[in-house]
Formats: structure tokens, C-alpha cells, sequence
């Protein structure tokens, strides 16, 4: 099982096929592919570490490496159901404190991942009105709510086609 709490050298020492999943998952995740780095860091890190570190999240991060080996992920905290959207799992994502255009670039990472039965569901501190294009684009639709000054709640998902 793979758990939030697992360092990543645990992880790739079971499952050594995990590393290009991990390196492919984002960028940041790339590193590990040089042996002297992840000897140096993998032992000192964990999953939920490492994916903050890179800004996604953990949930996510861990559905992917365990869908790459067949297995569901048991240690997901069976995602928040929110009024407005399917059954479907949410993805957290919070992109508040972040200068532009980071949380558009966050976004649109967590959405290049984002398994086709899942909702993104992004904490923000404004409408970000250039980023709505962007999931027509894509082929995403949003519901966005304002529920306080500096507090939007976006709920994003793949167009359903009826």
C-alpha cells in the first residue's frame, strides 16, 4: 500500500518501476532520475513531502503511482463529494499566496494529470478570468464561487457529453 507518510526511498525501493511514473507525474519529480539526488534526498522525504514541494497534491499523486501498478489507492482520504458535481473524486488543489501566473500554470499542470473521473477543486483568491478560456480550450467546464472577499472556490471537470 502506498501511504502519504512513505519516503520516496521506501516507495522506489519496493517498486523501482515507480521512479519514471514519479518523474513524469511533474518537473519537479524529474530529479529523482539522477542516482546521486535521490540517494541524498529519497531517504529524507516523504510522498505527501514531495508533492507539496512540487505543488500538487499528494492525493493525486499517490492515485496515479498506484493506478501505475494496477492497485487502487487505499490510502487516498476517499475524496470530499461537493454539492454540484458527480460522485466522482475531488482534487484538492490550493493555489492562494501564489503570485501570477503561477496559480494558472498549477492549474493547468493539475489538470494535464488529472484522471478523467475526477474534479479538480482549487482554492484561489480571485475569479481567475483568464484561466476560464483556457478549460473551454481544454475542454473542461468550472463552477466558481465567491464566498468571501479573497476566498473563490473553482470546481473544475471535463465537459460531460450527453
Amino acid at each position: 500500500m502506498i501511504r502519504r507518510e512513505m519516503k520516496i526511498s521506501e516507495l522506489l525501493e519496493k517498486h523501482p518501476e515507480l521512479l519514471e511514473v514519479l518523474a513524469g507525474y511533474h518537473p519537479h519529480f524529474g530529479k529523482l532520475r539522477n542516482r546521486l539526488l535521490r540517494k541524498v534526498m529519497a531517504p529524507r522525504v516523504t510522498i505527501e513531502q514531495a508533492a507539496r514541494m512540487a505543488g500538487v497534491d499528494p492525493a493525486g499523486l499517490i492515485e496515479t503511482l498506484a493506478k501505475a501498478l494496477g492497485k487502487e489507492a487505499l490510502s487516498m482520504e476517499g475524496g470530499r463529494k461537493l454539492e454540484g458535481c458527480s460522485d466522482a473524486s475531488v482534487i484538492t488543489l490550493d493555489v492562494r499566496g501564489l503570485p501570477p501566473p503561477e496559480p494558472m500554470m498549477r492549474i493547468l499542470e493539475a489538470l494535464a494529470h488529472l484522471p478523467e473521473w475526477m474534479n479538480l477543486f482549487v482554492l484561489h483568491e480571485r475569479r481567475p478570468v483568464f484561466l476560464y478560456s483556457k478549460l473551454e480550450e481544454l475542454g473542461f467546464e468550472h463552477i466558481t464561487e465567491e464566498v468571501a472577499p479573497g476566498d473563490v472556490r473553482i470546481t473544475i471537470r471535463r465537459k460531460r457529453i450527453d
